[in-house]
């Protein structure tokens, strides 16, 4: 039975034993002579170039291959102790199991501050070593960098993340990521683990398990990375990187070769993946082959024959039953003919029916019955540019199509802007339209009577507005050109 409250919650690799480190850089130090200046590392004490003995101060410096030297017996199971890509694969599923990553702060070789850019998850004090922040959770009070930044025991306590500009130490903070692999010329159940803070490596990484981990998904329905074969590779790129002054001040940035790592599923693995991608996007994929017809069929079993061949009347209205002796024929070929189309109506027969249809809509909010916005239609945000569109092909090719438009629009609603219409307003203007075609949306053409009746509609606002003279003969027969009475009307005036 386990000692309830003693665990390692934070442990990244439960169960596994780490088998070694794998170094990305190394230790380096500057041989002080005039005639050499060369870079060697820090384990060596006599330049090998000039057998000089006076160096500078250490420094980091990155490696163009993996350094096995904290590895053991590693260098030796793969031939070369210089590799530049390593067969891997992934001892778990969890992205963040595999390549956990934080800003932290390190100390003498020890962990001071831990932190995922929105809370500190631990902290200690360097000079005592007591834990002072634990979980998020100040232990004791703390202060920031600011004085408005104080913190009581119990607070949380924030993480500025990459800004680094909360507290006072924060300057001395980086971000840090750990990958975990095992590889697959080292038959142990054991890890290796692979420490970087680059800024690319950080960003690319988690992007690069996340797709074949989604990929898989896809395909399996689980989404998994653990087991499959991966080659990390050590590669060199050119990237922005800050220039810098003697002062070691920040002057620009400046183009420069660094090496990154780079995650690929290996070539066999990943043609089986591309096989099963193509079998999935396949639109056949899962229908059964039709049986072969059955060609005795028609001579062995005959159609039944009717003497009297069915007969229809073309109907009127849409409710009125249709004449002749039907038959069981009509079960197989649907008879009815095509619907006729509506006859043209006047502009106030048009804004009476748009009228019944707003009314009748059931685009209005249920807690205060107000009309909804354009934008909750369910053609969504671009329903305004559609009835727009459709409005204005109405008038054809007439270059003026644009201001009839408006004017109808402002005669109707008195609005200026499809964006102004409410959501009953556009379902009723697109009914007009488009009719049972709406549901195409851009693809629809404008019914038969629209285009007459949106001109007639744009004669009715001249006449409203009193920008056309009806007495003028040139505009009466625009205006009646299309009415049953025009003659009635000419003949009185």
């Amino acid at each position: 039975m386990a000692i309830k409250g003693l665990n390692r919650k934070n442990r990244v690799t439960p169960g596994l034993a780490r088998a070694g480190v794998i170094r990305l850089g190394y230790k380096a130090k500057k041989c002080k002579a005039k005639a050499c200046g060369q870079i060697i590392e820090t384990s060596i004490e006599t330049c090998p170039h000039c057998n000089g003995l006076d160096f500078g101060n250490s420094f980091p410096r990155e490696a163009p291959h993996f350094i096995l030297k904290d590895a053991p017996g590693l260098a030796e199971a793969l031939g070369t102790p210089t590799p530049t890509e390593l067969n891997i694969y992934f001892p778990f599923d969890g992205v963040d199991k595999v390549f956990p990553h934080y800003m932290q702060m390190w100390q003498a070789r020890a962990l001071v501050c831990r932190g995922d850019g929105e809370k500190i998850i631990h902290a200690i004090d360097s000079t005592s070593g007591r834990v002072v922040i634990k979980d998020g959770l100040a232990l004791v009070n703390q202060t920031g960098k600011s004085p408005h930044n104080q913190y009581n025991a119990g607070d949380p306590m924030p993480c500025p993340g990459i800004e680094r500009n909360l507290y006072p130490a924060c300057q001395n903070c980086k971000p840090n990521a750990m990958l975990i692999v095992s590889l697959q010329d080292v038959p142990r159940l054991a890890y290796y683990q692979i420490s970087t803070t680059s800024i690319q490596n950080i960003l690319n990484l988690p992007e690069q398990i996340h797709y074949v981990r989604n990929c898989i998904e896809k395909i399996t329905g689980t989404p998994r990375i653990a087991g499959i074969p991966f080659i990390l590779r050590r590669v060199k790129r050119t990237t922005n990187a800050p220039k810098t002054n003697k002062k070691r001040t920040q002057i620009g940035t400046q183009r420069v070769e660094k090496y990154f790592l780079e995650l690929e599923i290996q070539p066999e693995w990943m043609a089986k993946l591309m096989m099963a991608q193509r079998q999935m996007a396949d639109p056949m994929q899962g229908l059964q082959a039709l049986p072969e017809p059955d060609q005795t069929a028609r001579y062995t079993n005959p159609p039944a024959r009717y003497t009297d061949p069915p007969t229809w009347e073309p109907r009127d209205y849409e409710d009125e039953p249709i004449n002749g002796d039907l038959t069981s024929a009509q079960t197989i070929i649907h008879l009815d003919p095509p619907k006729p189309v509506r006859e043209t109506l006047t502009p106030h027969q048009l804004i009476e029916v748009l009228s019944k249809k707003i009314a009748k809509s059931s685009f209005y909010d249920a807690d205060t019955g107000d009309p909804l916005p354009i934008a909750f239609h369910p053609f969504g945000p671009d329903t305004a540019k559609l009835i727009s569109a459709k409005f204005k092909a109405a008038f054809g090719d007439d270059p003026e199509a644009q201001q009839k438009y408006h004017a109808c629009l402002n005669f109707i609603f008195e609005i200026n802007s499809a964006n102004n219409l409410t959501a009953p307003q556009g379902d009723a203007l697109l009914d007009w339209l488009l009719n049972s075609n709406k549901e195409l949306k851009w693809a629809a053409e404008v019914m038969a009577p629209a285009p007459q009746e949106a001109q007639q509609l744009y004669r009715e606002s001249q006449l409203v507005n009193n920008q056309l003279d009806l007495f003028e003969d040139s505009n009466l027969e625009k205006v009646f050109s299309d009415d049953t009475e025009a003659v009635y009307y000419t003949e009185g005036a």
